[in-house]
């Protein structure tokens, strides 16, 4: 049972560390988004995972 809670707390750090990348690169892209061509912006943007893509903040560039 021991081994089992170890196994699901390692995934749970490594969905979160993955959850937290995803975050950071949407909104470093965000902020980039004038000193790149719009083209290019769009292409990554549209990699986003999608919770990330609907947010608010990305109201702007999807227009």
């Amino acid at each position: 049972m021991n081994e089992l809670i170890k196994e699901d707390s390692i995934l749970n750090i490594q969905r979160i560390e993955r959850n937290i990348d995803n975050l950071v690169g949407a909104y470093c892209l965000y902020i980039q988004r004038h000193s790149i061509n719009k083209e290019t912006f769009q292409k990554l943007f549209e990699r986003l995972p999608k919770k990330f893509a609907s947010s608010k903040h990305f109201d702007d560039v999807r227009k």
